[in-house]
């Protein structure tokens, strides 16, 4: 996850864009990037790796109300970026002077969808049910 932010648009607000869009990345690679590669880089599914990403772990970071990625948009992106449905876009007013990087906004929104679909109870678990019972024609009923 090594996505900047931003990058400074040509149009707009350009002299106040260079200096903002280098903020932002910078307060992003801090904030999320530096700790969420150090935490999932060697881990599987992010890498080909015989160790697993906790669970518990992967919801400090994608929890929808509480992650350090929900709280990075919320709080430091607010105003520039708006959540519409259930994609992250660029406030069309707001966001004047700074193009957002399209791998960026992919990936915030990707990160989302698993978030939705993972801990859809805010808990981070997977939970299944199992129940007994004889069945026929099975290996276990043969002599």
């Amino acid at each position: 996850m090594a996505h900047g932010v931003c990058e400074p648009d040509g149009a707009g607000l350009a002299a106040g864009a260079g200096p903002a869009a280098d903020s932002l990345n910078a307060q992003w690679q801090q904030a999320v990037v530096a700790e969420w590669n150090s935490a999932f880089g060697g881990r599987y599914p992010f890498n080909n790796a015989s160790s697993d990403v906790s669970l518990p772990l992967l919801a400090k970071y994608l929890n929808a109300d509480s992650g350090r990625i929900a709280q990075f948009l919320q709080t430091r992106l607010k105003g520039v970026l708006h959540k519409e449905g259930n994609h992250w876009v660029p406030d069309s007013i707001n966001s004047q002077g700074l193009a957002f990087n399209p791998a960026f906004l992919n990936a915030i929104n990707t990160l989302s969808h698993i978030s939705d679909v993972a801990f859809t109870e805010g808990n981070a678990g997977m939970n299944f049910r199992t129940a007994s019972g004889h069945c026929r024609g099975c290996d276990a009923d043969r002599p």
